[in-house]
């Protein structure tokens, strides 16, 4: 059954592999694009927010597992990139990781952050800010 909706949902190519399979949690994203030889490893989460942002990942990448993408800006993932156990990217603004990277266990980046200047307001109510990243 998952494999089934994820395969209507991101656009594969052969030699796309999902090992194992299950545990991919899709959401919301009819904006995905995956290079050929993307390895995906167990419990990938990958949701879509309001945003018109996209996810593209590129070949010979490795998602490792219990990663989890927030797609509202751009996210892109350049070729022979390893992303670690349990990273987030959480990309309200754009996130650009350019090729060759290994990002260890764990990281999060974040690309949104609230405001809290105003201590006699709740930071909920203080404006929320959102900046790109780009790594190398």
């Amino acid at each position: 059954m998952i494999k089934q909706k994820v395969k209507e949902l991101i656009l594969t190519q052969k030699r796309t592999i999902f090992r194992p399979f299950w545990g991919i949690k899709v959401k919301y994203n009819e904006r995905i694009q995956i290079d050929h030889s993307v390895v995906f490893y167990r419990n990938i989460h990958i949701y879509q927010t309001s945003g018109n942002g996209m996810l593209q990942i590129d070949k010979d990448v490795h998602i490792c597992d219990g990663v989890k993408f927030v797609v509202g800006g751009n996210i892109v993932i350049g070729e022979k990139t390893q992303i670690g156990e349990n990273c987030v990217l959480n990309g309200f603004a754009d996130i650009l990781i350019g090729e060759n990277n290994l990002f260890a266990d764990r990281v999060n980046l974040i690309t949104n952050n609230h405001e809290y200047r105003d201590i006699s307001r709740p930071i909920m109510d203080q404006k929320n800010n959102t900046n790109p990243i780009y790594i190398g």
